[in-house]
């Protein structure tokens, strides 16, 4: 798919969607090729590698989403964390070791 590289404060980050298995994901990656994380299309849920990425990420994703390209796409939801996982419930009363 098309990449497009929008300025961060400190280095570029490049965007590729990627659409396959039932997924359609922007993945945002530094300009040395080190993954900062995914925004889902779908679900809006966004996945910074790093934490400290989130709001940069963030950032990078809503410019993205005023670009041409996601535009031609209809509308898209906003970025937001993914809910948090569901907590493990042991069946039988007994922890697993």
């Amino acid at each position: 798919m098309a990449e497009r590289v929008v300025h961060e404060p400190t280095e570029p980050w490049r965007a590729a969607r990627w659409c396959r298995q039932g997924y359609d994901r922007l993945y945002v990656h530094a300009a040395n090729g080190a993954s900062i994380g995914w925004y889902d299309l779908g679900s809006g849920d966004l996945h910074a590698i790093e934490p400290p990425h989130t709001e940069a990420l963030t950032r990078f994703v809503v410019a993205w989403l005023d670009s041409a390209e996601a535009r031609a796409l209809g509308p898209l939801p906003a970025p937001h964390p993914p809910p948090p996982p569901l907590p493990v419930r042991h069946r039988f009363g007994r922890r697993a070791r």
